[in-house]
């Protein structure tokens, strides 16, 4: 089962480069995939997972992104979750 998780932060024009790469490497260690934009999509499409272990791969990217965002200031608003069943 799929799972899609979009957002936007209140600096985009103002987060730097690094900020960024960051951002990425929080979502892409863990096997998601960047669909475009701000959109994320885990599993990856094209992958073969056996099983889908959220609690190794769903749950840290979003606390690592929490951490992120903590740190940093930003401000994360229109943070949506899709699971399809």
């Amino acid at each position: 089962m799929p799972i899609m998780v979009t957002f936007d932060t209140e600096q985009a024009t103002v987060l730097d480069a690094n900020d960024r790469l960051r951002i990425l490497a929080c979502f892409t260690r863990f096997g998601w995939e960047l669909v475009g934009g701000p959109a994320w999509r885990y599993p990856a499409l094209g992958t073969e997972n056996v099983s889908e272990d959220r609690f190794n791969h769903v749950i840290p990217a979003f606390m690592y992104l929490r951490s992120l965002a903590c740190h940093g200031n930003m401000n994360i608003y229109n943070f949506t979750i899709d699971a399809s069943l």
